[in-house]
């Protein structure tokens, strides 16, 4: 018989939000977070990603435990591309609509994702 220990903590992410919930999943969007505020990248689009960040973190308790770390997954690669230098349009496309996919999926809850998402989009396609 396999158990699974459950670890959760809390994390604050600026502005005084603070995440509770499963370990992995806060960890995940805590390093995104921090990798967004410490990037060198335009305040504008450093203040989208915040935003979405926080976002899927309201967003986690709606989900499936499968389904938070896959969003999550998608935060963190889609983040990773948006602060480099020569982002992959591949690997943020498909990060961004597996984002507005979920927050379409959730409903009301999820609009302010796609909002952003479609904020997101001319930063990194050059627009």
């Amino acid at each position: 018989m396999r158990t699974e220990t459950m670890t959760n903590i809390n994390v604050k992410l600026g502005d005084g939000a603070t995440f509770h919930g499963d370990f992995v999943v806060t960890k995940s969007i805590e390093n995104s977070f921090n990798k967004v505020a410490s990037a060198d990248i335009a305040d504008n689009l450093k203040d989208l990603l915040e935003e979405l960040t926080k976002q899927v973190k309201i967003i986690i308790p709606f989900l499936s435990k499968e389904e938070g770390k896959q969003v999550v997954q998608d935060l963190e690669v889609l983040t990773a591309e948006a602060i480099s230098k020569n982002p992959r349009k591949q690997w943020w496309q498909i990060s961004l609509d597996e984002l507005k996919k979920t927050a379409t999926t959730i409903g009301e809850i999820g609009k302010p994702i796609l909002e952003i998402a479609d904020r997101i989009l001319p930063f990194l396609s050059g627009q």
